[in-house]
């Protein structure tokens, strides 16, 4: 009767390598994990951006609908007194119409940004009554050297390629099973110890395919790390070019256009008033103004948008 313990010994390196590829993994995860904190820091700059577009332009449509009203009240006298036919107090309460139905979608889009913006941040205020705010362009670094969290996140999966290559070289060196024990002889009552040694011999396994494989992998991470690298930089350079366009455009729009768009329509009121103008001349006057602080709203929201994506391309760290 025997009784014996046995245990292996791995002689080939195999628990360093299973470690090192442990930590290499554990790193990834951590990068992970810090590339989607970045990614939810530039959804919610854009959710701002979006919100205080949307209320804007519910702002706008709130003040078009008031005065698209007066305007029905200043066209029911002048046909009242003769100084206008009928069909003009008809085209003034149909662009009321109009504007009252911007007004109503303006008003739902600023609701649904509200509450965009709400579930981004985990508030429990869905009307976002008390946000206010809009993404600023964060310091930059002009070093070519510089590596951002995509970059880092590519090289850290290389190195984890890398260390199951080592991992799987390991594993063709046989591991060593030391035993030890007692036996008893049950004829003469004598007891013995007994120990061995055993040693696999891997005359035809030397874990060649998998080393092939990881090796396979490995030059695959190499090339997404170049890859990953080319992307970034031209993501930066790209988004640095949006933004200087973004904000010359809006330097445009919100020159001397608005001024003189603002003008045309204060003389054609009074114009209009005075009878000197007609109601058409009038919407064509107060529909060029829209247009413009129309556009001035969604040139602000295209910075914003490429401020946004100007942090994200330079991100290293959780903001």
């Amino acid at each position: 009767t025997t009784l014996a313990l046995s245990q292996q010994l791995e002689i080939g390196g195999q628990r360093g390598a299973r470690r090192a590829v442990a930590a290499s993994e554990r790193d990834v995860a951590a990068l992970a994990l810090l590339r989607e904190r970045i990614d939810l820091i530039r959804d919610v700059e854009l959710a701002f951006a979006e919100l205080g577009a949307a209320t804007d332009h519910a702002v706008l449509a709130r003040d078009n609908a008031e005065q698209a009203a007066s305007l029905v009240n200043t066209a029911r006298i002048l046909v009242a007194e003769g100084r206008d036919p009928p069909l003009r107090q008809l085209r003034a309460e149909a662009a009321l119409a109009e504007a009252r139905a911007a007004e109503a979608e303006t008003f739902s889009l600023m609701l649904a940004a509200r509450r965009n913006l709400a579930v981004l941040i985990g508030s429990d205020d869905p009307e976002m009554t008390a946000v206010t705010g809009a993404p600023q362009p964060r310091e930059r670094t002009n070093d070519p050297a510089f590596i951002g969290i995509d970059e880092r996140l590519a090289e850290a999966e290389r190195q984890v390629a890398a260390a199951r290559v080592t991992l799987a070289r390991t594993a063709a060196t046989p591991d060593v099973t030391v035993s030890g024990g007692l036996r008893r002889f049950n004829d003469g009552r004598d007891t013995a110890l007994v120990a061995g040694v055993s040693l696999p011999i891997p005359i035809r396994d030397r874990n060649r395919g998998g080393v092939e494989a990881a090796r396979a992998d490995e030059t695959a991470a190499e090339y997404q790390v170049q890859r990953v690298r080319a992307e970034a930089r031209r993501d930066r350079a790209q988004a640095q070019m949006l933004v200087d366009a973004a904000e010359t455009r809006l330097a445009a729009l919100e020159g001397p256009g608005l001024a003189q768009a603002e003008e045309a329509v204060r003389l054609a009121q009074i114009g209009y008033n005075a009878g000197r103008f007609s109601l058409l001349e009038l919407l064509d006057a107060r529909g060029a103004l829209t247009t413009a602080r129309r556009s001035i709203i969604e040139a602000r929201l295209d910075r914003a948008r490429a401020i946004a994506a100007l942090n994200r391309a330079y991100a290293r760290e959780e903001n």
